[in-house]
């Protein structure tokens, strides 16, 4: 004797693969939808001041709570807070702006090593000098408590100089060769 057909079964049965197969796209999707972001072009040092060919768009898969940089996203003049390797996506927390205030100053981020700064003793609103690699001097003052690095090997706070020496500190600071006194 030959089985009975039920078409309301094989109907419900089809359904149910339809839809199964449509969740199982949208989850797919979801997971390897890709975004256009900025990425370092190259390492990039903590108090490094941005250019343009600092950074290029890569397209990459993100999570929902991952928060990048857009590929539109002006970032020249921008200063680096930490260092970013290179191909390390930029986020908001790893770059700032220096604000520069109404008596020509600007706030900029010194990165020292371990043992170049006294930051034991560093107070916020404290006079500071800054060394350079050839003895130079820069007078400043503190505008953030130090803070230790994860790679806890240096340390990172703010000093507000005039805006004529901070192109001179930025430098010191990409290169590493800046020593901070306080009296």
């Amino acid at each position: 004797m030959p089985a009975r057909r039920r078409p309301k079964l094989a109907l419900v049965g089809l359904l149910c693969l339809i839809l199964g197969g449509g969740g199982l796209y949208l989850a797919w999707t979801s997971a390897t939808a890709t975004e256009e972001i900025l990425v370092a072009a190259n390492d990039i040092a903590a108090g490094q001041v941005l250019q343009p060919t600092d950074v290029k768009s890569r397209s990459i898969i993100i999570g929902p709570q991952v928060a990048t940089m857009p590929v539109d996203y002006p970032i020249a003049g921008l200063v680096a807070w930490t260092d970013i390797a290179m191909g390390e996506p930029l986020v908001a927390s790893a770059i700032g702006q220096p604000l520069p205030n109404s008596s020509g100053l600007v706030r900029m981020a010194v990165v020292v090593a371990v043992g170049l700064a006294p930051v034991e003793t560093i107070e916020h609103g404290q006079s500071a000098s800054l060394f350079g690699p050839a003895g130079e001097l820069i007078s400043g003052t503190i505008d953030s408590q130090p803070e230790l690095l994860p790679d806890a090997a240096r340390y990172r706070f703010d000093v507000l100089v005039s805006v004529s020496e901070a192109p001179l500190l930025t430098q010191w600071v990409v290169n590493q060769s800046v020593v901070v006194t306080v009296p």
